[in-house]
Protein backbone atom coordinates (compact mmCIF):
# COMPACT_ATOMS: atom_id res chain seq x y z
CA UNK A 1 0.00 0.00 0.00
CA UNK A 2 1.29 3.46 -0.89
CA UNK A 3 1.49 6.03 1.91
CA UNK A 4 -1.20 8.74 1.91
CA UNK A 5 -0.12 11.77 -0.09
CA UNK A 6 -1.02 15.23 1.17
CA UNK A 7 -2.58 16.93 -1.86
CA UNK A 8 -3.24 20.29 -0.20
CA UNK A 9 0.24 21.72 -0.93
CA UNK A 10 -0.10 20.64 -4.58
CA UNK A 11 -3.56 22.20 -4.79
CA UNK A 12 -2.27 25.48 -3.33
CA UNK A 13 0.63 25.55 -5.79
CA UNK A 14 -1.58 24.79 -8.80
CA UNK A 15 -4.17 27.32 -7.60
CA UNK A 16 -1.51 30.03 -7.36
CA UNK A 17 -0.25 29.22 -10.86
CA UNK A 18 -3.78 29.27 -12.29
CA UNK A 19 -4.82 32.53 -10.65
CA UNK A 20 -1.60 34.18 -11.90
CA UNK A 21 -2.05 32.53 -15.35
CA UNK A 22 1.49 31.13 -15.25
CA UNK A 23 2.66 28.45 -17.70
CA UNK A 24 3.41 25.06 -16.19
CA UNK A 25 3.54 21.54 -17.70
CA UNK A 26 0.71 20.51 -15.38
CA UNK A 27 -1.59 23.13 -16.95
CA UNK A 28 -2.94 23.54 -20.48
CA UNK A 29 -4.14 27.07 -21.24
CA UNK A 30 -6.55 28.10 -24.00
CA UNK A 31 -5.04 30.35 -26.66
CA UNK A 32 -6.55 33.48 -25.10
CA UNK A 33 -5.69 32.21 -21.58
CA UNK A 34 -9.34 32.52 -20.58
CA UNK A 35 -9.53 28.96 -19.29
CA UNK A 36 -7.24 26.18 -18.17
CA UNK A 37 -7.22 22.39 -17.98
CA UNK A 38 -5.32 20.66 -15.19
CA UNK A 39 -3.19 17.71 -16.30
CA UNK A 40 -3.60 15.61 -13.17
CA UNK A 41 -1.47 12.77 -14.57
CA UNK A 42 1.51 15.16 -14.65
CA UNK A 43 0.71 16.73 -11.30
CA UNK A 44 0.78 13.47 -9.34
CA UNK A 45 3.69 11.09 -8.73
CA UNK A 46 3.46 7.62 -10.34
CA UNK A 47 1.62 4.99 -8.31
CA UNK A 48 -0.70 2.03 -8.75
CA UNK A 49 -3.97 2.69 -10.58
CA UNK A 50 -6.31 2.65 -7.57
CA UNK A 51 -4.02 4.87 -5.49
CA UNK A 52 -3.57 7.30 -8.39
CA UNK A 53 -7.35 7.54 -8.91
CA UNK A 54 -7.90 8.38 -5.24
CA UNK A 55 -5.13 10.96 -5.25
CA UNK A 56 -6.49 12.55 -8.43
CA UNK A 57 -9.96 12.83 -6.89
CA UNK A 58 -8.61 14.35 -3.66
CA UNK A 59 -6.41 16.81 -5.57
CA UNK A 60 -9.32 17.79 -7.80
CA UNK A 61 -11.62 18.45 -4.82
CA UNK A 62 -8.96 20.48 -3.00
CA UNK A 63 -8.09 22.53 -6.10
CA UNK A 64 -11.74 23.15 -6.99
CA UNK A 65 -12.42 24.44 -3.46
CA UNK A 66 -9.45 26.81 -3.60
CA UNK A 67 -10.27 28.14 -7.08
CA UNK A 68 -13.93 28.74 -6.21
CA UNK A 69 -12.75 30.97 -3.37
CA UNK A 70 -10.71 32.90 -5.96
CA UNK A 71 -13.70 33.43 -8.28
CA UNK A 72 -13.00 30.63 -10.74
CA UNK A 73 -15.67 28.16 -11.84
CA UNK A 74 -15.38 24.66 -13.18
CA UNK A 75 -16.54 24.04 -16.76
CA UNK A 76 -15.84 20.31 -16.56
CA UNK A 77 -13.62 17.96 -14.59
CA UNK A 78 -10.31 19.82 -14.27
CA UNK A 79 -11.37 22.59 -16.68
CA UNK A 80 -11.63 26.02 -15.06
CA UNK A 81 -12.39 29.60 -16.11
CA UNK A 82 -12.71 32.89 -14.20
CA UNK A 83 -16.26 33.50 -12.94
CA UNK A 84 -16.51 36.81 -14.82
CA UNK A 85 -15.53 35.18 -18.15
CA UNK A 86 -18.39 34.37 -20.53
CA UNK A 87 -18.62 30.58 -20.05
CA UNK A 88 -21.14 30.25 -22.90
CA UNK A 89 -18.24 30.57 -25.34
CA UNK A 90 -17.15 27.05 -24.36
CA UNK A 91 -20.55 25.34 -24.62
Amino acid sequence: MCPRLSVEPMARELGTLIQARIDDPRLTWSKDRSDVRVNYHQALPPSVKQTRAGRRQRLHRALKSLLELGDWIELGCGHFTPRDHDATVHE
